[in-house]
């Protein structure tokens, strides 16, 4: 029989099953592959949106903007799927006493972190579906405090950490105090720095400073950061949880701040979004009908608050826990001008110490009386001087308010502030202890650049007022960027003797250089006098002056060359053997002046200019030469004429041969 080929009808069965079962399978797959794949894209999709909004949340620049973090929710429609997206916030403080963060309003200004929790739900396919991201916000990295480190009984304050290398400042700038005698702990303010705002924020100051104690090792144990601002504000509706001022309280070497307590009260806030004025115009208002200390930034003027439209506002500020906190508004209790050089005697200087230390024992013990006033003012130092030191003692003082005819002279003047303290601080405060000092909370400033300054008998003696102007270069440009207290006597007199006097007000705008800000504040200014004579002849000390010319290159591929601006002179040195120097750097001109003081029985005096700028292509010259640093040297009769010396680029074509005037 011959073989048959091909397939059986139950083989066509078989495989036709096969076919279809297979792509039943296939079928089934397929439509849970696009499932998984629609349900991933909604998934990321939700991802997306939830860490789209961690990201804006965490956009602040300020810690109002960090305050201003609450919950919220919003939806999303994006390819025919509606996103439904909420966030919860939870606010959290560090509790000292139980070491532990709890939970607090979003709006406290001790809140340390904010746990944000953002959840996104939606439909697909029927099924509900949902994503949850956590986050911690924090406005810094406590890293000396809280659960982040270590500050044992100093959590809170803004201390511990590392030791510090403190490098004490030179008299008769800067002037320290003892506070501790057993320990040689002493206190010292640095120079304040204004800084005024351009752009959008012109019309606001800031003037910074530094409060530091330091041990004899000059290891700095506390350092405070201080600014006092002039800022424009507004007043917004309602109420806000906001500041109570700083509070004080004591440390083994001194009194210092913790951040106020929260309380609803009237607010304002910066008029042009200046960050650094927010936090002055959101809190600088007191709590209604309250005469408690801790309740009024100014216990002589209580009740503060601005009730509508815009104002300007003056607040003093120290950071404390990383943040700039709003302090108890300043309180200036004594006001003193002194002569030129007075204060670059040691001697000197040890006397104006005692007198510091008077002062505020003075005031302390009016504090502890009750009967300290807004008016008080306690013997000036020349006063005090005659009635508890020597004739010597007074004699060299007034020697030095001895000025002549046609020479100019740099007065100072220092102003020492007190805080006011509560009744149980008041009570830790004995003198009988060597530390007394340490238990109060003071400052002594050097106020020369900020005083408004005026004389009495103008046809004998002139002051520059200079508009107070941004301060860049502490160390070697601080009484060259503009000029306050700087006197010249124009013609003899003996009686009557002229003023020269300096003014502030008492409280925070005294230290921005502005005006009074309301009838309170120029009701209450400090004026500080001092007479002086004005003899014919020479005094023992030679003054003369000149100026530097400055050249550039006209761009960076030309050796022509065309007139430096004020910032080529940022780095401009000058120095004097035997004497002093001071270099005026006017805004915007291509010409700094300078004034020196040198005994009159230097025969030879030798000026020493210099350009300290990394790489710097500036050179000097004269008749003598050209270099950097560059040494004039000068007979005392060449001191009546007029001194002139050239700054130049040294990318300038011939620079070596150009002198002022060519």
């Amino acid at each position: 029989m011959k073989r048959q080929y091909g397939f059986g009808l139950i083989e066509v069965m078989l495989a036709f099953v096969i076919v279809a079962a297979t792509a039943g399978t296939l079928l089934q797959l397929n439509k849970t592959y696009l499932e998984y794949s629609r349900d991933g894209r909604s998934r990321e999709v939700a991802i997306r949106l939830a860490e789209s909004k961690l990201d804006e949340l965490r956009r602040f620049q300020t810690r109002s903007g960090f305050d201003a973090i609450v919950g919220g929710s919003d939806s999303i429609s994006l390819d025919s799927i509606d996103y439904a997206r909420s966030w919860t916030v939870t606010a959290y403080a560090w509790n000292s006493a139980s070491s532990a963060w709890k939970t607090t309003s979003s709006s406290d200004n001790n809140t340390g972190k904010k746990q944000v929790v953002v959840t996104v739900n939606w439909t697909d396919a029927g099924s509900s579906r949902s994503f949850s991201l956590e986050s911690l916000l924090s406005p810094n990295l406590p890293a000396s405090g809280g659960p982040f480190g270590s500050s044992g009984n100093k959590i809170g304050l803004g201390l511990g950490g590392p030791k510090v290398s403190h490098v004490p400042g030179s008299i008769p700038d800067i002037i320290s105090i003892e506070l501790d005698p057993a320990t040689g702990v002493r206190q010292e303010t640095t120079k304040p720095a204004p800084d005024i705002q351009t752009g959008k924020y012109a019309g606001d100051v800031v003037v910074s400073f530094e409060n530091v104690i330091f041990d004899p090792s000059s290891n700095s144990l506390i350092n405070g950061d201080s600014r006092t601002l002039h800022c424009s504000c507004e007043s917004k509706n309602g109420t806000q949880l906001t500041a109570r001022p700083a509070a004080p309280v004591v440390l083994t070497q001194s009194i210092y701040w913790r951040a106020g307590n929260p309380v609803s009260k009237l607010w304002g806030d910066s008029k042009n979004n200046n960050p650094d004025c927010q936090t002055c115009c959101v809190n600088h208002y007191d709590v209604p009908s309250s005469n408690l200390l801790e309740d009024n930034y100014n216990q002589f003027n209580k009740g503060h608050v601005h009730s509508s439209g815009n104002y300007y506002e003056s607040c003093r500020m120290l950071r404390i826990d990383g943040y700039y906190r709003v302090m108890p508004d300043w309180n200036l209790v004594a006001l003193n001008v002194f002569p030129p050089g007075y204060l670059s005697n040691a001697g000197n200087v040890a006397l104006y110490q005692e007198y510091i230390k008077y002062v505020v024992k003075d005031y302390v013990e009016e504090m502890k009386a009750g009967t300290h006033t807004a008016t008080y003012q306690p013997d000036s130092f020349r006063a005090w001087l005659g009635s508890n030191k020597t004739a010597v003692e007074t004699a060299a003082f007034d020697s030095k308010k001895q000025l002549y005819a046609s020479y100019s002279y740099q007065f100072a003047a220092r102003a020492i502030y007190v805080d006011l303290l509560p009744q149980t601080l008041l009570d830790k405060v004995d003198f009988s202890e060597d530390n007394w000092l340490s238990r109060v909370s003071f400052n002594e400033v050097n106020v020369t650049l900020l005083a408004s300054w005026s004389v009495t008998g103008a046809d004998y003696l002139v002051v520059r007022n200079d508009p107070i102007k941004t301060i860049i270069d502490l160390e070697n440009d601080y009484f060259g960027t503009y000029l306050r207290g700087y006197v010249k006597a124009l013609k003899t007199t003996l009686t009557p003797a002229p003023e020269v006097v300096a003014s502030l007000t008492r409280y925070n705008t005294g230290l921005t250089g502005k005006p009074a800000i309301s009838s309170f504040d120029g009701s209450n200014a400090y004026s500080a006098g001092l007479g002086v004579t004005v003899l014919p002849g020479s005094p023992a000390t030679t003054t003369f002056g000149g100026e530097v010319q400055c050249l550039t290159v006209a761009s960076q591929n030309s050796s022509a060359s065309k007139p430096c601006s004020k910032n080529d002179f940022n780095k401009t040195q000058l120095a004097v053997n035997n004497g002093n120097c001071t270099l005026n750097k006017e805004a915007d001109v291509a010409t700094a002046t300078f004034q020196c003081t040198v005994p009159v029985t230097e025969t030879s005096v030798n000026l020493m200019f210099s350009e300290t700028s990394n790489n710097s292509n500036f050179v000097f010259n004269g008749d003598s030469g050209s270099g950097n640093p560059f040494q004039l040297t000068l007979d005392q009769e060449d001191l009546d004429e007029s001194i002139c010396v050239l700054q130049i680029h040294n990318g300038v074509e011939n620079y070596q041969v150009l002198n002022c005037g060519n």
